[in-house]
């Protein structure tokens, strides 16, 4: 262990680097001889070191531009957070507003010159070491020298340790489906060529993986990883069209796995610190930047979040502001990439925790997550809150509109719009195995439009809820045709040939339910009932059990009903029905406002506002969209509360509707 009395005094203030470069030694020297050396300040980054959490001696005050790694397990009053942007660093060294006085780093082992390399972890650290009088060297075996490190002296180092021992590896993590459908979201906003600045953790990587099919994209981020490697040999990456260091990845630091850093020195990378990777003048000139960040929240105006959840501090400015801002300003994009939900919370969310801004609005071109993609580019406050809500979790929509309604009622700068461009944008992010509420009767009040949208984006192995399945070859028959619905409830198999085909070949389960039963289990899930009692279906199948929901190949019923709770009430037996609902419902409506307020003609009333009750997420093709205001209170049908996504037929799409008999005189 390294004496560090002869350059540490009570008062010293101390840095070191971070993450893969964190020189232990050194900084666990500190810690075991921290008592005798008086209270010090000490700035570091990210960092893994468990000793900083557990073992943090008194007299050491922690400061850092963030809680990353096991900093976030620091609690309150033990890390002193400073919240700044990354290209501010430099500046911060330069007038003393951080510890400068002495600098612990771990380097490469000279050259035949004497000189050592600051390998994986130049970021901050060169900028630092300009200012810092006393610099503390591990010289690691193992840290590889990188092109456009500086080169350091070894006698501008008071003191050196030497060791020989792994570089810390990021931890290792796969990326799950949810990170995997929000990277595929991602890749298909990134054009061939373009400059691509991501950070590290499950969702960046699950971000490059998505990237290999692309061509000629370049790199310029604060840090890599292994997949930037995959990239690489495969091509993907080359920097061809680069407007500035062109044929070049350039990164501050690098965080990955042993390959990674036993390759790193023959990449085509330069490390370069801080003051150039994080600089707005050096940014201004990618205009192909495209920046892809994540975030812990984003506010229904495209406000980001990325330092704090519920009190607590898990993350940092960073470098998000500055790409963010570069990408949406100069470059190509600014990307915020979130999950929709974590720990059962939206992350969606009306208002920031704390009121904590990491990143502006005015920074912000997309916010993605796995339900879809919120264009905000040019989109007014008034439009992005329908947007935003549109990509959170299903499941916490309804309070999210709830929550927007009460910030309205309050006269916020919130203004609610729910219009879409058209049916494309209505649909876009139906996933796969949804369940959907279908509004119409017969062929009257079909939502053709929308379900041919949806049809054409390819979703599969969906869960309908619709009075019947439409007839051969249209709506939801077509659907049936290319084997897109694995259920559906209903209360008829109607003149559709394709319908009964499949369920009796075992290619569908079908639930049959009463017309009228089907129409209050809908407005039951919609009123937040869980269950009715009726006489419909007493002494019948129904409520005895046994109809075939779903055949086996040889003919035998498969899955059969389950009997259901029969009582009696008032004299009369009546049997326990469950109420629907459903992750999305399409309807239509003669007239909308553009708040959602919606009016049905005639027979179109039957099943639409049901349907539309029933749906966490509603949306709706109306022949006429008019201002909110222009529909008479007391003619609406179905208040605004319960849709979420409107938009306007063109004159044809509203005329052509279809007959399903057509029956004229001899």
């Amino acid at each position: 262990m390294i004496d560090l009395s002869p350059f540490v005094r009570p008062g010293t203030g101390i840095w070191w680097s971070q993450a893969s470069a964190e020189p232990t030694p050194l900084v666990h020297s500190l810690l075991d001889q921290a008592d005798l050396l008086g209270p010090v300040h000490a700035f570091t980054g990210m960092s893994w070191d468990q000793r900083l959490t557990t073992a943090l001696p008194a007299g050491v005050t922690l400061v850092s531009y963030g809680a990353l790694g096991a900093l976030r397990s620091l609690g309150r009053g033990r890390l002193q957070i400073v919240p700044c942007h990354y290209s501010a660093l430099p500046r911060l060294f330069a007038s003393g507003r951080l510890p400068q006085d002495v600098g612990l780093v771990q380097v490469s082992p000279p050259d035949s010159a004497g000189y050592c390399s600051l390998g994986i972890g130049v970021d901050y650290v060169a900028d630092a070491i300009e200012h810092t009088p006393v610099l503390i060297a591990e010289i690691n075996e193992r840290m590889p020298p990188t092109a456009g490190s500086p080169r350091i002296p070894l006698r501008r180092f008071s003191a050196v340790v030497h060791s020989d021992r792994p570089l810390l590896e990021a931890p290792d993590r796969v990326p799950d489906d949810t990170d995997r459908a929000i990277a595929r979201n991602i890749a298909g906003l990134i054009m061939n060529g373009a400059t691509v600045q991501v950070g590290v953790g499950l969702l960046p990587t699950a971000v490059l993986e998505a990237l290999s099919g692309h061509a000629d994209l370049g790199v310029h981020s604060g840090i890599i990883s292994d997949p930037v490697l995959r990239l690489v040999d495969k091509g993907v990456i080359t920097g061809t069209r680069k407007e500035i260091d062109p044929g070049l990845i350039v990164t501050g630091g690098a965080l990955g796995t042993a390959e990674l850093y036993s390759r790193v020195s023959g990449l085509p990378a330069e490390f370069r610190p801080a003051s150039y990777t994080h600089a707005p003048a050096v940014l201004a000139r990618l205009r192909s930047l495209v920046a892809v960040n994540s975030a812990l929240q984003v506010d229904l105006t495209g406000q980001v979040n990325a330092e704090m959840s519920r009190g607590r501090h898990l993350g940092g400015i960073g470098g998000q502001a500055d790409f963010s801002r570069a990408a949406a300003s100069t470059g190509s994009g600014s990307i915020i990439a979130l999950r929709s939900s974590v720990s059962g919370h939206s992350t969606i969310v009306a208002a920031l925790d704390g009121g904590v801004v990491t990143t502006g609005r005015a920074d912000v071109d997309v916010v993605v997550t796995e339900h879809g993609v919120a264009r905000l580019t040019g989109i007014p406050i008034e439009k992005r809150a329908a947007r935003l809500i549109a990509i959170a979790a299903p499941e916490h929509r309804e309070a999210l509109e709830r929550a927007l309604a009460r910030k309205r009622s309050q006269r916020t700068e919130l203004r609610v719009d729910k219009t879409v461009p058209g049916a494309a944008a209505a649909v876009a992010g139906i996933p796969d195995r949804a369940s959907i509420a279908v509004g119409g009767f017969g062929l009257c009040g079909i939502p053709w439009i929308l379900l041919d949208a949806l049809l054409a984006s390819g979703v599969t192995g969906l869960s309908i809820v619709s009075n019947n399945c439409g007839t051969d070859g249209t709506g939801l028959g077509a659907f049936l045709e290319k084997g897109r619905i694995a259920r559906i409830t209903a209360s008829y198999v109607g003149e559709n040939r394709e319908f009964e085909r499949r369920y009796l070949a075992g290619e569908l389960e079908v639930e049959l339910t009463p017309q009228g039963t089907l129409a209050e289990r809908l407005q039951a899930g919609g009123s937040g009932i869980g269950a009715f009692y009726t006489p419909t279906g007493v002494g019948t199948q129904v409520a005895d059990g046994g109809l075939p929901w779903r055949y086996g190949p040889d003919g035998e019923v498969a899955l059969a009903s389950p009997a259901k709770e029969v009582r009696e009430i008032d004299g009369r037996p009546q049997v326990l029905e469950h109420a629907i609902v459903t992750d999305y419902a399409l309807v239509r409506a003669a007239v909308a406002d553009t708040v959602g307020n919606l009016v049905f003609h005639a027979a179109a009333r039957n099943f639409n506002p049901n349907a539309a009750m029933a749906g966490r997420t509603t949306i709706v093709e109306a022949e006429q969209v008019v201002p909110a205001g222009q529909i008479p209170a007391d003619q609406v049908h179905l208040p605004g509360i319960f849709v979420h996504r409107v938009f306007a037929l063109t004159p044809d799409q509203a005329g052509d509707k279809q007959i399903e008999k057509r029956t004229v005189r001899q």
